[in-house]
């Protein structure tokens, strides 16, 4: 709770805030021509970013060692904003996507070393959430979810510079927006919301703190197949008893 406590009492968290709050009154102000929740997040990120100083370097960040990010970390990060961006698309008229767009940067946060970026998009995505969450004219499309996941995949790479299993665990979370949207039942928004927990937990705190890459791989897929498959046997549980 001490961490939790220190990063919403920390500025760039409060920068994110405020700059989502901003979006938050952007969306509403123009709630009639139904405003596209990603883009609108987007737009509140990038400023919050360069507010804060974290464009001055560059965009492309150097690895641990120096070296510019291998290309298996690039490809990776593609198919992690390919699966986000499908499962934003799939979540976007159910309540449940919001929620897992936060609990998915949550778990960004929770598992790369450099957590500085991370904290500025739990502050955004706090304050301008609320858009989204209760309504129906502020739902991220397809540019707008294309955006979220570029921008979570960026901060994925930079954060993650330090230590690979992290990198891994989050570009693993971002990738379980997809696999929530397409594995788990989607008839019973709940059993989708606690699976998404769950698997952005695993990949986030345990794959993601584990001590090589490989190991973090195989417990990440390993979790993923075996929460869908509990979670479709306990939605079919659940309707032969309704």
């Amino acid at each position: 709770m001490a961490v939790v406590a220190d990063l919403i009492t920390g500025p760039l968290f409060l920068w994110g805030a405020g700059a989502g709050l901003v979006g938050l009154l952007l969306s509403y102000g123009l709630r009639r021509r139904e405003p596209d929740w990603g883009l609108v997040w987007g737009a509140a990120v990038v400023t919050a970013l360069a507010a804060t100083g974290f464009f001055r370097g560059g965009l492309v960040g150097s690895g641990p060692r120096g070296a510019s990010s291998p290309l298996w970390h690039i490809a990776m990060a593609v198919l992690a904003v390919m699966f986000a961006a499908y499962g934003i698309q799939r979540l976007r008229t159910n309540w449940v996507g919001a929620i897992a767009v936060t609990v998915t940067i949550g778990g960004i946060w929770a598992t790369v070393p450099d957590t500085e970026r991370a904290a500025i998009l739990i502050g955004v995505t706090a304050a301008l959430a609320w858009a989204w969450w209760p309504t129906d004219w502020a739902s991220p499309r397809f540019a707008g979810s294309l955006v979220i996941g570029l921008l979570l995949a960026w901060v994925a790479l930079r954060g993650g510079e330090g230590r690979e299993t992290g990198l891994l665990g989050a570009l693993g979370s971002m990738t379980m927006l997809g696999w929530s949207a397409f594995a788990l039942p989607q008839s019973r928004p709940g059993l989708v919301l606690l699976g998404h927990v769950a698997l952005v937990a695993v990949w986030s705190r345990w794959a993601g703190l584990s001590t090589s890459s490989l190991t973090a791989l195989a417990i990440g897929v390993s979790a993923s197949v075996a929460v869908a498959l509990v979670l479709q046997l306990v939605n079919r549980l659940m309707s032969r008893q309704a």
